[in-house]
């Protein structure tokens, strides 16, 4: 993914592999178990939230990530 056009002095980041998000379309068709073991196997304990998301992504709009450049983030909460 390439910075904007409007952006030149911005590296390209990308964000790829968010997973497990507490979605309904993640949740959808699971059973509370599955859930439940879903987020017990993910190192965090828990399972993504939207929000968790949108802070990787507000990370690698803002100023502070100006020196991050041609990297992955892989917003999983350390599940491989």
């Amino acid at each position: 993914m390439a910075a904007p056009p409007s952006a030149p002095d911005r590296p390209p980041r990308r964000l790829r592999r968010a997973r497990p998000v507490e979605t309904d379309f993640f949740l959808k068709g699971k059973t509370k178990e599955e859930i439940a073991a879903r987020a017990a196997g993910a190192p965090a304990g828990r399972l993504g939230r939207p929000e968790d998301i949108a802070d990787a992504i507000e990370l690698l709009v803002s100023r502070k990530a100006q020196w991050i450049s041609g990297q992955t983030l892989r917003a999983n909460g350390g599940m491989a």
